[in-house]
């Protein structure tokens, strides 16, 4: 409801009506219902009102802005989109593709450069031969209409393939703008502009949908290489403001404002499918991880390789998966940077962590006030397990309204197991006071962890939990059906995609030794996990044992009436009234941060 300020002056009301259409109602200072107005379909650069003089009030639309003056030449409707004859992205022969317009009288204009059409484009007069890959845009033109929608559509010839496929188009000038990145001496990173583009999703050959968003160049040091990471945006300017199609096996969020196309990450010289696998083995535990989709992209029908659907880790997702309000979401980057919202709340909690001692569970308890501490657990046993050493790229959010507490996020995950070593080590520095070290010299402080760690009964908790997800969510049984999986998904796809991106993963057969190489670290990673469990915490044999009972108790309490046990792991760690041992076990002295493996930059997600 926008309420008028004043009776006798003109006014601008800002209202926030979808491109499908509205209706809007106008009332008077008494709540009388004095007029009704339906504004049919929009666009960017297209409105709707009252024709000037008009005696029956229908509805009419206006190309031109016109703000303090009468509306300007009134236009009817719209004119009908063009109409393609072959829908299908896969060709295996040269054909005519013949176009239409159901509009009587339109023309229909195209190009094949992939920019918008307008009145000045080629004018369509018949069947358009297509023998190679290629892009084709319409729209349809009438005098006294609106111009009609784009109409985009991708050819590809050759091998179809096994998994979704996106197009993206666009012209060619702003593509040199768009696709750009560069990284200071200081590891600085400056992307290119933010341009429209057409965005086609297909399957199995058959366009699913096809939407206007923006893109640009998405990732931080990985910005640089040659296949590069994009951000696909959708906003009322592009012709919507969400997407509207569940792209994701198993997600129940269906609506995205934003998304990522990955290209691996620090992970695309390797196996490239690190961020993927851990994303699939880690859904259903109490973090915050995105869905991923691989996908094949084609750039204005030129093959662009394997890249990884995501949905984007920032405000958007924030809402969708937690129902809360996106403006109340604060995101904090690393050590203090706000991405979303204000910084003030969580630079005052890095310093109670840092002051006060929390081995009081009164004083505890105000902490799990402020922090999901469950979902902490969770985050370090996932980071910790697979060894993710790229310890720099941290965020975190909450909302400021207390929907939603304090919760790390769990992303950039295209470091882990790097070097295939199964006895990677990171655990020990979630819990050092010092921080650990980056490669540009600078520190990702641990306060919120070194002050969990203090709590027994967190500790406990924590324990607890790690011990359930190394035996039964981790465990080689369930990670290597996950793996193998995805494994077979990309190894289908990489002859191509090394081929055509052969400074980054030469060859296939390169390829299937770096995935192989990771499959053993997965296969062996176990037994080093329990290990540097046991050595951190300083847990006897008996301690375990008496840790993997009530372990093993939570899982027995997951099999179904038929006997089948289910890999999912409970979503918070066993509450603090379960038994524990006799003394909850203190975390050893801590190392130097200095002795982690590092990556050489981060790789920040936007």
């Amino acid at each position: 409801v926008k309420k008028a300020q004043s009776l006798t002056t003109r006014q601008t009301i800002e209202l926030n009506i979808p491109a499908s259409g509205g209706t809007l109602l106008l009332f008077d200072g008494e709540g009388a219902l004095k007029d009704v107005f339906v504004t049919g379909v929009t666009a960017p650069g297209v409105t709707s009102g009252r024709a000037r003089m008009s005696q029956s009030g229908e509805r009419v639309f206006f190309s031109e802005p016109t703000p303090g003056r009468a509306n300007g030449t009134a236009l009817a409707s719209w004119t009908a989109a063009p109409t393609f004859s072959c829908g299908l992205l896969y060709c295996d022969k040269p054909f005519g593709l013949e176009l239409s317009c159901a509009t009587q009288g339109a023309v229909i204009r195209y190009t094949l450069d992939g920019s918008l059409p307008t009145e000045l484009s080629a004018e369509y007069s018949g069947p358009l031969t297509i023998s190679s890959p290629c892009v084709v845009r319409a729209r349809a033109f009438l005098s006294g209409l609106v111009p009609s929608e784009c109409v985009t559509h991708t050819y590809v010839f050759g091998e179809e393939h096994s998994v979704p496929v996106v197009c993206l188009t666009v012209p060619k000038s702003d593509f040199a703008k768009m696709y750009t990145a560069e990284i200071s001496s200081t590891g600085k990173v400056t992307h290119g502009e933010e341009v429209a583009c057409g965005m086609e999703y297909y399957i199995e050959g058959r366009q699913a949908f096809a939407a206007g968003a923006g893109v640009r160049v998405s990732g931080a040091s990985t910005s640089v290489y040659p296949q590069k990471s994009l951000g696909l945006y959708f906003r009322a300017g592009y012709g919507r403001s969400s997407l509207d199609f569940p792209l994701f096996e198993g997600c129940p969020v269906t609506g995205f404002r934003s998304l990522v196309l990955r290209n691996g990450g620090q992970d695309a010289f390797y196996a490239r499918m690190r961020d993927s696998f851990m994303s699939r083995i880690c859904q259903g535990l109490d973090i915050d991880v995105s869905f991923v989709q691989p996908v094949v992209v084609y750039i204005n029908g030129e093959y662009w390789g394997i890249y990884d659907l995501k949905e984007n880790m920032n405000e958007d997702y924030v809402a969708s998966h937690h129902g809360v309000d996106r403006d109340t979401v604060e995101i904090i980057k690393r050590n203090s940077v706000a991405l979303a919202g204000g910084n003030e709340d969580w630079m005052e909690l890095r310093s109670l962590c840092r002051t006060v001692s929390f081995a009081s569970d009164g004083d505890f308890a105000a902490l799990a006030q402020r922090v999901d501490v469950c979902s902490v657990i969770d985050y370090i046993a996932a980071r910790s397990y697979f060894y993710d050493a790229d310890m720099f790229n941290q965020k975190y959010w909450r909302t400021n309204d207390g929907a939603l507490k304090w919760r790390a996020v769990f992303y950039d995950l295209d470091y882990a197991m790097m070097g295939c070593s199964p006895g990677g080590n990171v655990l020990r520095l979630y819990f050092d006071p010092n921080g650990v070290k980056s490669a540009h010299g600078s520190t990702t402080n641990m306060d919120l962890y070194c002050a969990l760690v203090q709590n027994a009964q967190w500790r406990d908790a924590f324990i607890l939990r790690y011990v359930y997800l190394i035996e039964y969510v981790f465990c080689p049984e369930n990670a290597l059906p996950v793996f193998d999986e995805l494994a077979a998904v990309y190894d289908e796809e990489m002859p191509r995609h090394s081929q055509r991106w052969r400074g980054m993963i030469p060859s296939h057969e390169a390829w299937r030794q770096q995935t192989e190489a990771l499959r053993l670290c997965i296969a062996n990673r176990q037994s080093y996990a329990l290990a540097q469990l046991k050595s951190l915490f300083r847990l006897s044999d008996a301690q375990y044992g008496e840790y993997l009972s009530r372990a093993e108790a939570i899982y027995r309490g997951e099999q179904d009436p038929g006997g089948k046990s289910t890999p999912a792991a409970p979503l918070t760690p066993a509450p603090a009234a379960t038994p524990a041992p006799a003394a909850t076990p203190e975390p050893t002295d801590l190392p130097e941060p200095t002795a982690a493996p590092a990556p050489t930059l981060g790789n920040e997600q936007e």
